[in-house]
Parts: C-alpha cells; sequence; structure tokens
C-alpha cells in the first residue's frame, strides 16, 4: 500500500514518492531526529511475502553496510513501522546519468569525470568482495556539484571465497523486475556481460564490461545494445559486432583502445581490474573543473590527467631541472597501476614505459596511455633493465643473460651467465656503446657486448674479504657505474667505479644496500633495510662522481627505486616476506600432507637421524632463531633466537644441531652447535652451510680470494681444521653418505663461470672424482640406505642410483621425479630434505595477493628535505 505524504514512518515522516521499481518503492522522507531528508526504499507487501525478493532486499542492506565510499550512496539503518520494513538510505538529489542523456552525449570532459568517479565506486566495491551486476545510467546519480552516486545493490554478489560478505550462490544474474521462478536472467539486458545474459556465473569483469556500455553511451548518446524484445537485447549483447565508427571523430585512440578492452566478450580476454580503468580513464581526458575540487581522490585524478598529458607531449614535469626557475615551485604528483605480485619494476630511461617482473611473462606498460602488453618468451625473467634508447630490456633466465625488443620480438640470447643464475642480486647496466655492464649477484661485475659473445671480468674484487658485486647501474653519458660490494667481513660499501677508479660513497654497518639508482636530482635513490627500511637518497654530484651530503630517508616502506633520465621516480612498496610451509610430497610430487601453520621460515630443514623433528630457521615475533618441530606432536621448541639461522645440521646421536648464524649487525656469518638437552652452545668457527659426517667431524663452506673452500672441522677442536677441497674451485653445501665414505657436494668451476654441478668424492679425499648432475644441479641430499644421492634444480627434483664396489661408484642417468610444484623459497632452489622411508619434505610458498601496485612520482624532491 502506498504512504502518503505526512504519513509517519517509526522516527521518519514521508515527505514524497521518489520513484519505484521491481525491488521496492522509493520515497523521500524526513528524519525527524537528525532533521534531515533521507530515502526511504520500502519493499511493498505484494512481493514481502517472495523469499527470493526478500533475500535480495536484506542482501542490499548488508552490502551496503560493508562499504564506506564518497562515490557510493549510503544505508543509515533499517526501519520497520507495522509490519513493514525499509532501508533508509543516503538521499542523492539530481538527476540518474539516463536523464542526463536523454539530451544526448556529454562532453569529454565530462564523461572522463563522470567515468572516473564510477570507476571508483566500482573498484571499492570489488575491493570489498561485492560485484554490482545491475550497473546502468539509471542507477548512477549526478548531484549538482558534480559528484557522482551509484545506487541499487539490490543485485549485488559477494565475489566468490572473499570475506567481507558470505558468498551467495546465483545460478543466474537477473533481468525481469517482477520475476520469481527460478533460472529466470535478471537484471537490465542492455548493460548485462554476454557471461551474464548466457547465466553463467559472474564476477567482477561483469562490471567492467557494463562500464564499458554506459561509457559508450556517455560517448555517442545511443545505447550500445537495444532490441524491440528483451530476447532481440540479448541477442545483440552476445552477437552483434560494435560498429566503432560510431564513436565521434573527437574520441581519442587510448579511449578507443579502453573501451575495446572493456568490451571482450571473452572475459578472459577483458580488461580484469577497474582499478585500470579508473586509471586509464583519468589518462584519456583534458583536465576539467568538473565535480568537488575538495575530493583528494580527484585532485590527485587530475595530477594524473597532467602526468599523462605531459608524457605524451615529451615534456614531462619531470624534466625540469632541479633549481631551474619556473614561476612556481614544482608540486610533487603521484599515481599508481597495478601489477600481478611484481618482484621489480624498471622505468625506461625516457620516462614513457615501465616494465614490470612478476616471474611470468614481463610487462611492459605504456604511462602515457593504457597499454599492458606481455613479452612473450619472457616467463620467469628476473631483474630487467632498459637499453639507453628505451627499446630494449635486458634480463636474466634460465642461466643465460636475454635481451627483448619492446616491439614483442623473439628474445635473443646474449651470453651463459656466470654461476648459471641471475637472482634478486642481480643488475645490468646497459651502456651507451652497446656494451652491457652486469653482476649475477653472485659474480664480480661482468662486460658483454649486447649483440652477444662471451662475458669477461670487468671489475674483479680487489680486497681481502669481499665476497662479491650486487645491483651495477649506470651513471649517464657512461660516466661510471653504481654498485654494491657485499663483504664476509665488514659492512656492505655503496661505490661507484669510473675511469679505473673505484670510489665508496657509503658504509652501511649492520645493514644491507640495494638497487641504487641515479636521480638528475643530483641523488643516488637506494634501498636499505633492515634498520630504517625504505628509500633513501644520497645528494651526488655527477661531475665530481662523490656524495655531497648525508643520506636521508624519503619514505619509509618504499620498496625497489627507479629512476628515468627525466626524473619520474617508480617504486614499488616494500614486499612483506611470503609465508612457508613445510608439506610432505611422495616420491612422484603429491601432496601428502602439510606440517602445521604457514610461517616465515629459512631455507634448508633438516631431518633428525630418527625422522622425527625437524630443525629450520625460523622467525617468530619478529625475531628469527632455530625451531625444532616434533612432526608426530606438531610441537615448536626454540633452541636459539636473535640472529638470522639457516642451514641447520643433526649431529648422528640427534643430541645436538649445528647451524650457520649471522649475528645481529655483522656482515660474517658463524656456526654455532646447540644442544637438545639445554646444555649451554657452543661457538665453533666462521663458516657456512654446516653438516656432519660423524660425531666427530663436520663439513663446511668458507670464503677465499673470492672462491668458496670446502673444510673439515673437529666439534671437539682436538685437531687443526683441514681443506677437503678448495683451490680454483668453488665447492659449497657438502652431505656426507650415510656411512660417511663418500660426500656429495656442489661444484662449479669458480663463483664467475659455470654452472653448479653435484659432484662425488670419497672421504678422505682421493683423486677420484664423479658428476653426479647433468645440465646443474645443487644442494644434495642422500637417501637412508646411501644408494641414491638426490638435488634440486629450477624444473624439479632428480634422482640418481649410486652404486659401489670396492673403489668403484657407479652412477645411474638423472631422473626427474617431479617437477617443482611451486617457488620453493625466496633465496633459491634449497628447500627439501628426504626421510627414510623415501618421501619428500619440501618448503613451499603458500598462496599469497596475487596484487600490488606499481607507484609513479613526479617531482619527488618537492617535499623531502633532510631531516624531514
Amino acid at each position: 500500500m502506498p504512504l502518503s505524504p505526512g504519513a509517519p514512518f517509526g522516527p521518519y515522516e514521508i515527505l514524497a514518492p521518489l520513484g519505484a521499481g521491481g525491488m521496492g518503492q522509493v520515497y523521500r522522507a524526513r528524519d525527524l531526529t537528525l532533521q534531515r531528508d533521507v530515502a526511504l526504499k520500502v519493499l511493498p507487501d505484494a512481493v514481502a511475502r517472495d523469499s527470493g525478493r526478500r533475500a535480495r532486499f536484506e542482501r542490499e542492506a548488508h552490502v551496503l553496510a560493508a562499504l564506506n565510499h564518497p562515490h557510493i550512496a549510503a544505508i543509515y539503518g533499517v526501519a520497520e513501522n507495522q509490519g513493514v520494513t525499509a532501508l533508509v538510505l543516503e538521499l542523492v538529489e539530481g538527476p540518474t546519468l539516463e536523464q542526463r542523456l536523454a539530451a544526448g552525449a556529454l562532453p569529454l570532459e565530462e564523461t572522463a569525470a563522470i567515468a572516473r568517479q564510477v570507476a571508483e565506486a566500482l573498484e571499492a566495491a570489488h575491493e570489498a568482495g561485492i560485484v554490482h551486476r545491475d550497473l546502468k545510467p539509471a542507477n548512477i546519480k549526478l548531484r549538482p556539484d558534480g559528484a557522482v552516486k551509484v545506487l541499487d545493490f539490490g543485485l549485488a554478489k559477494a565475489i566468490e571465497g572473499h570475506s567481507a560478505i558470505a558468498a551467495e550462490r546465483s545460478h543466474l544474474p537477473t533481468a525481469v523486475a517482477d520475476a520469481t521462478a527460478a533460472g529466470l536472467i535478471l537484471g537490465t539486458a542492455a548493460y548485462m556481460a554476454p557471461e551474464q545474459a548466457r547465466g553463467r556465473t559472474v564476477d567482477k569483469r561483469a562490471d567492467i564490461w557494463a562500464f564499458g556500455v554506459v561509457l559508450w553511451e556517455m560517448l555517442t548518446g545511443r545505447p550500445l545494445f537495444h532490441g524491440e524484445t528483451l530476447t532481440d537485447t540479448l541477442a545483440a549483447v552476445l552477437t552483434r559486432e560494435i560498429d566503432w565508427s560510431l564513436l565521434p571523430g573527437s574520441t581519442p585512440p587510448a579511449l578507443v583502445d579502453l573501451l575495446r578492452r572493456c568490451l571482450e566478450r571473452d572475459p578472459k580476454k577483458r580488461l580484469r581490474d577497474i582499478g585500470d580503468v579508473r586509471l586509464d580513464a583519468g589518462a584519456l581526458a583534458p583536465v576539467s573543473a568538473v565535480g568537488p575540487a575538495s575530493s583528494t581522490a580527484r585532485r590527485w585524478w587530475l595530477w594524473g590527467l597532467a602526468i599523462a598529458a605531459a608524457l605524451v607531449a615529451g615534456v614531462a614535469i619531470g624534466r625540469i631541472s632541479p633549481g631551474v626557475e619556473t614561476g612556481a615551485p614544482a608540486r610533487e604528483v603521484r599515481f599508481t597501476f597495478p601489477a600481478d605480485n611484481p618482484s621489480f619494476a624498471a622505468i625506461s630511461p625516457d620516462g614513457s614505459m615501465a616494465v614490470v617482473a612478476s616471474g611470468g611473462p614481463l610487462r611492459v606498460r605504456d604511462l602515457a596511455g593504457v597499454s599492458l602488453r606481455e613479452l612473450s618468451g619472457t616467463d620467469g625473467a628476473i631483474k630487467p633493465f632498459w637499453s639507453p634508447d628505451s627499446r630494449t630490456i635486458g634480463f636474466g633466465r634460465a642461466g643465460r643473460l636475454w635481451r627483448v625488443s619492446t616491439t614483442g620480438d623473439a628474445p635473443v640470447v646474449i651470453c651463459d651467465l656466470p654461476g648459471g643464475s641471475w637472482d634478486q642480486d642481480a643488475g645490468g647496466a646497459w651502456l651507451p656503446d652497446d656494451t652491457i655492464v652486469f653482476t649475477t649477484g653472485g659474480s664480480p661485475l661482468m662486460r658483454v657486448p649486447a649483440a652477444g659473445g662471451d662475458p669477461v671480468r670487468h671489475l674483479a674484487a680487489d680486497a681481502a674479504g669481499e665476497l662479491h658485486f650486487h645491483f651495477a647501474h649506470p651513471l649517464p653519458g657512461a660516466r661510471g657505474l653504481l654498485y654494491v660490494v657485499h663483504r664476509e667481513s665488514g659492512p656492505d660499501t655503496l661505490e661507484v667505479f669510473a675511469g679505473g677508479n673505484r670510489k665508496v660513497l657509503l658504509h652501511a654497518p649492520g645493514q644491507t644496500i640495494h638497487d641504487p639508482v641515479y636521480s638528475p636530482t643530483g641523488h643516488i635513490l637506494f634501498a636499505r633495510a633492515p634498520v630504517n627500511e625504505g628509500v633513501w637518497a644520497l645528494p651526488f654530484s655527477l661531475e665530481r662522481l662523490d656524495a655531497t651530503g648525508t643520506a636521508y630517508l624519503v619514505e619509509a616502506g618504499l620498496g625497489t627505486p627507479s629512476v628515468s633520465a627525466t626524473g619520474t621516480f617508480l617504486y614499488l612498496p616494500a614486499p612483506t616476506t611470503i609465508p612457508t610451509r613445510l608439506q610432505w610430497r611422495a616420491r612422484n610430487g603429491t601432496l601428502l600432507e602439510a606440517i602445521g601453520e604457514a610461517a616465515l621460515f629459512e631455507p634448508f630443514p633438516e631431518l633428525s637421524p630418527d625422522g622425527t623433528q625437524v630443525a629450520i630457521g625460523e622467525r617468530v615475533s619478529g625475531t628469527w632463531g632455530l625451531s625444532v618441530i616434533d612432526l608426530a606432536r606438531g610441537t615448536r621448541v626454540r633452541l636459539a633466537g636473535g640472529e638470522r639461522v639457516s642451514t641447520p645440521a643433526w649431529a648422528p646421536d640427534g643430541r645436538s644441531i649445528l647451524y650457520s648464524a649471522r649475528p645481529p649487525g655483522a656482515a660474517d656469518q658463524v656456526i654455532r652447535r646447540v644442544w637438545l638437552d639445554g646444555s649451554p652452545s657452543e661457538s665453533l668457527e666462521p663458516g657456512f652451510r654446516p653438516a656432519s659426517p660423524d660425531g666427530l667431524r663436520y663439513f663446511f663452506d668458507r670464503l677465499r680470494n673470492n672462491d668458496f673452500d670446502l673444510l673439515v672441522g673437529t666439534l671437539d677442536r682436538t685437531a687443526p681444521t683441514e681443506t677437503f677441497v678448495g683451490g680454483a674451485l668453488a665447492d659449497v653445501a657438502a652431505r656426507p653418505s650415510p656411512d660417511g665414505r663418500l660426500v656429495a657436494y656442489m661444484s662449479m668451476p669458480s663463483i664467475v663461470v659455470g654452472n653448479p654441478e653435484v659432484v662425488l668424492r670419497r672421504y678422505p679425499l682421493t683423486d677420484a672424482r664423479w658428476q653426479v648432475s647433468s645440465g646443474g644441479g645443487s644442494h644434495p641430499r642422500w637417501s637412508a640406505e646411501g644408494d641414491r644421492v638426490y638435488y634440486i634444480t629450477a624444473d624439479g627434483i632428480y634422482e640418481v642410483a649410486v652404486t659401489t664396489s670396492g673403489q668403484t661408484v657407479k652412477l645411474s642417468p638423472p631422473r626427474r621425479l617431479f617437477a617443482r610444484r611451486a617457488p620453493l623459497t625466496e633465496i633459491g632452489p634449497d628447500g627439501f630434505d628426504v626421510a627414510r622411508d623415501g618421501r619428500f619434505l619440501l618448503l613451499e610458498q603458500v598462496a599469497s595477493s596475487t596484487e600490488r601496485f606499481v607507484h609513479v612520482v613526479l617531482n619527488w624532491t618537492a617535499r623531502r628535505v633532510p631531516g624531514t
């Protein structure tokens, strides 16, 4: 029964009807308590008995209660009066977009302003786990001050698996307001995504389609899909080709590209995230004063337009050199774009593009437009870097250095990598003479022609205790190279190499420095950890090639920095450590059982001799230490704490554990021994990766003259430490056989050249040497019987049978047991052990968020001075 003006409804007074629809009647009402006008949405008696409609009515209340956004009409509460229920909603003055479109197409400036605000509303809903499912002009209100409000979440659906709202299974989204029969399509046909029209399960991409249809209508003034009947309209949505010539001739090509990506019928090809739509919509229109200037989001959007316009024109704000008088102080400008779990991002020298690495193919983003494209053949690429002309990208992958054109040509091999690896400490400097200087993260600085060839040493460590070089980065005009030196003993140093000379710019006691880059603002930007994490700036003179001031924190919480030659600053937020989980897998890789909850573990889990416990480095309450996990009971015992612990090794009697630790503030590692019965622990000597062959001896690694030696020490220290193998070889990660007569370890010609291989030697040492792996392998483990050696590579776990007869050792061909199911740890494929029954204990990453944002900043120095 309709409510009459002046009639009371609880604490509200009905003022006038506003409209009616299948979900209820809407009235303007006066809140007599707070003295404000509201909208009351009343479920009529005629449909209140319909359980489906009532459920939708209640769902709308829950959905709106979960959302709080300036561009979504808010809910104030629920009111009841004489058995009638109503939603108390924000009253939004002004016409709907449908009413505004009755006068024809909208100007481009107004279209962009409305599109941006609608996209922001949808983005907030999607982040809360909600799909609108009925976006259309009639559900978009335009306030007189230019603000936009999205209405009517009555058909909204919780995204599967999202915790914000309980998931609701709806086989078919909707279309006829009075439909009650199961299986009918609900919603508004002309704005449905094809998958929605077919009655399939929908996700947030359905809203992106509807957004594209609404945007089309704003640009053209006419509906995109229409027919005389509902069936005709649905058929048009599913089959009718879009006539792109109907768009106004003044429509920017980039905007047409955006529409095409929103209106892909195949949801797999459609733009996935409305955040991309919001950014691109903002980047495609001239700056306008439409909308509320007081909105922070609006302000940054307008500045985003200014960035895009400047980039397109080739006169980016960031090109204004520091100290140049411009008539007004430079203003910092920021924008972001989403990326799938990015591990590294780098801006091109000309500031027009960014390349993002995330474990899959490299992606290149056009910062001035909407182009985001994958570079085929680059899966697994790590630490990409740009050529000086911004046309080509270098990267490491699968033991090789590659280059790939941004136009999409197939990648080309430049050279095999020294040591066969290219890790997160790597860096490449592409010089103007088309030479690449690089470090793998575990090598000296190497040099190779960009066209391809054999790498040679460009700069080798020449001081005692230097471990290797990290993060090569060029200075402008081939003036020199920035890099970081990591030492076995002593602090990391930030250095510059120019004219054949090295110069230390910064010492970092007890910290690590990574990814230094030169900024034309007259600074070197770099990231720092673990204390005072964030991006730092060191004032620097390019003429003097020296620091001119004290380093200061630009901003905490930032990760890897990248700066273009124009001064545009790009960074990733500081990454969070991805939790890992210990899991049992069968010989074929089948997951058998997970051990406890995910935690922050160090690599190298070590099973006890009886197989009942596992020792592992673990971070608990922010502190690293050594934990022992009882596999049967699931209990954890903390044996040591307060320092980073790795590579535990059980003594054969199971009573003590050796491990390598890095004390706080120390640059080198030391081997310690801890007892399970609580006896006092002891420090043995500097070294890495201990492994015990019996109750008296243990193997370990130590750095000497830029190579690792494999040594043997005695636990009671009654005999001097002896070298097992060393000299010109890099030999690490020893694993003695159960009877102690053979030793498996990783070996490579040096840490500069060659791939690591697993080899066998006798103990005590003889001249005999057998290569176990073929084509690379690392971190060997033995079977309990000593008749097999297992090792790991980038693509899986391998097994080699070992047969001994007298002095003869025979090895079977390597056989892969199973492929790696997931990245094992942040720092390498090394997290596994083998139980006596042949099961594999693996350390594997757990699922994590797949989206982070890449941040772009212009005039980053505008509000940052030392001490602020």
